[in-house]
């Protein structure tokens, strides 16, 4: 029986979302016509902060060979480091889990597609006096409509970027319990990456 190469279609055609048939994605231009552009689409090159012992990282520079959307949890794709350590040479598969283009988390836990303007009122939110209490109590469950029906945008963010944390978390520690498979039954985790950015108005990097 054969398989299809996942990586033969590089730049597949435009086709609606499947969550919703009103946001469509352009894969070509790597963004939404809804949102901000996206940084994970096919031939990108973004520069990743590599992780793989304590205390140490370096920066590499990575293109981005594939996408493999729909993103539900993560951002998944496939990429290749330019003058890559020893042991990372060829196709790697890097899962981000960046609350900005998790596009189905966003659609289930009440987020509008993410904006710049909604990184503004999120970043506020977070040096407000009011997020003390919310991240005090800070829940990653789906809420219910009536729950954040008086939710501002900056809180929803705050709770979708908690969300995402907690997958990350959960990620991590599994791939730790399971090192002994690693490679044999489960992927192989070789480290951790972050991708830094920034945003207008506020400079912090992320």
């Amino acid at each position: 029986m054969e398989t299809v190469n996942p990586l033969l279609f590089v730049n597949p055609p435009l086709s609606p979302n499947c969550l919703n048939p009103l946001y469509q994605f352009q894969p070509q231009l790597g963004g939404e016509l809804t949102g901000e552009l996206s940084p994970y689409f096919a031939g990108n090159r973004i520069f990743l902060r590599l992780h793989r012992n304590v205390g140490k990282s370096r920066t590499v520079v990575c293109r981005i060979i594939h996408v493999f959307e729909p993103f539900d949890t993560a951002c998944v794709v496939a990429i290749s480091i330019e003058r890559p350590p020893l042991g990372l040479e060829g196709m790697l598969v890097v899962k981000m889990f960046d609350r900005r283009f998790a596009t189905s988390q966003r659609l289930k836990h009440g987020c509008a597609y993410w904006s710049r303007d909604i990184e503004v009122k999120f970043r506020e939110f977070i040096r407000g006096r009011e997020s003390g209490s919310f991240l005090a109590n800070l829940s990653t469950k789906v809420p219910s409509e009536e729950g954040q029906k008086h939710w501002r945008v900056g809180r929803r963010e705050a709770h979708i970027a908690a969300v995402m944390r907690r997958y990350y978390i959960t990620e991590m520690e599994t791939y730790h319990r399971v090192r002994a498979l690693q490679g044999a039954y489960v992927p192989r985790c070789f480290g951790s990456v972050h991708l830094s950015w920034d945003c207008r108005m506020y400079r912090d990097i992320l």
